[in-house]
């Protein structure tokens, strides 16, 4: 049986390649261009795939109806998933007749980086033909979730190849949209179009579903790059309005979240972490405990962004009190010039009558 992710692939190829009334239309110049698959190239690439979700569908034989694609070719259709979450990095994780799925187990801008350790892979990584985001949680535009995002998108826009953003929810699409086509640059190939094959529960769920909508869109490498300091502003400025409001929440989910994701948390946190408003509820109550917990954990960055945190909190404490007693300070100072003044006025006494 074809899984969840399986479904929303076909059904988003679908209306990539027939259009389904969407205009997939590339303005080039005075010319139209119709946009779909890049045939000569040959794989889809999962970007952020995960062991727990990809992986273990793929290995379940999940993805095998994804083998149609080449019904009319000898050739298997060619899936990599690409992401940090994933056990290992393998060309040959998942092999039948008409599938072969490769997995590379570091973040997009690792695989595609000139450091050593991205030769082997890149050795054999078929280029893509298409690419998927599989709820990303990049329309939440909250630097927790989307920051670790922000590096790989000018890459994904530059590989020139059509980019499917799947996500849970209509609300998570227009972030995405606003992020890629408002301040990336990106073109816009379809509308935002709900998927009739959902998935239910799992990590990644908004209100218990997953997999809900998803739209098409492709890079413009002249615009990508100069937009991403817009994006990283915009996304830390909503971060900061809404730790301002559950940064201890934030802390508390950390204790149980994996590094990357602490680092992520603690960075949200550590942006408002000095503000009067939050630093005196961090001062006390369950973030003052979980912060404390993390400053502990044996993760050498996830320890340094809770201690600077802590830091931030001190450090307001001790103005505050410096605060404190410097108004204490001055106020006891206009008393006693006060009294002083008063102690010293000189005696009016009543004039003599005359005599």
């Amino acid at each position: 049986m074809a899984s969840s992710h399986a479904q929303a692939l076909m059904f988003a190829l679908r209306m990539l390649e027939h259009q389904q009334g969407h205009e997939c239309i590339q303005q080039t110049g005075n010319k139209e261009q119709k946009v779909g698959i890049a045939h000569d190239r040959d794989a889809l690439w999962l970007v952020g795939a995960r062991e727990e979700a990809e992986g273990v569908q793929t290995l379940a034989g999940g993805l095998e109806a994804l083998s149609l694609l080449k019904k009319q070719s000898c050739q298997p259709t060619r899936i990599v998933l690409i992401g940090p979450e994933l056990a290992r990095t393998e060309r040959n994780y998942y092999c039948s007749a008409g599938l072969h799925v490769s997995t590379v187990d570091c973040t997009l801008e690792e695989t595609l980086s000139e450091q050593p350790a991205s030769h082997e892979c890149r050795s054999w990584l078929p280029l893509p033909c298409c690419a998927f985001l599989l709820n990303s949680g990049l329309g939440t535009r909250m630097l927790p979730v989307a920051g670790p995002w922000l590096p790989a998108l000018p890459l994904l826009l530059e590989l020139q190849v059509p980019v499917c953003l799947v996500a849970p929810s209509r609300i998570e699409s227009a972030g995405e949209r606003e992020i890629l086509v408002g301040l990336l640059g990106a073109r816009a190939l379809t509308r935002i179009v709900h998927c009739p094959c959902p998935a239910y529960g799992g990590a990644s769920a908004v209100a218990g579903c997953s997999n809900a909508y998803c739209w098409w869109c492709l890079g413009v490498a002249s615009q990508v790059r100069g937009g991403l300091p817009e994006v990283r502003k915009h996304v830390e400025e909503r971060t900061r309005t809404a730790a301002r409001l559950q940064a201890s929440s934030w802390l508390v989910a950390a204790q149980d979240a994996w590094p990357q994701q602490q680092v992520a948390l603690l960075a949200a946190v550590e942006l408002v972490a000095g503000e009067e408003c939050v630093a005196r509820r961090l001062r006390q109550g369950p973030g003052h405990r979980a912060l404390a917990k993390l400053c502990q954990v044996p993760h050498p960055e996830v320890a340094a962004g809770a201690r600077r945190c802590r830091t931030l909190v001190a450090l307001w404490g001790e103005e505050e009190r410096h605060s404190s007693e410097a108004s204490k300070s001055r106020r006891a100072s206009a008393l006693a010039q006060k009294v002083q003044g008063h102690w010293h006025e000189p005696l009016c006494l009543p004039r003599p009558l005359a005599a």
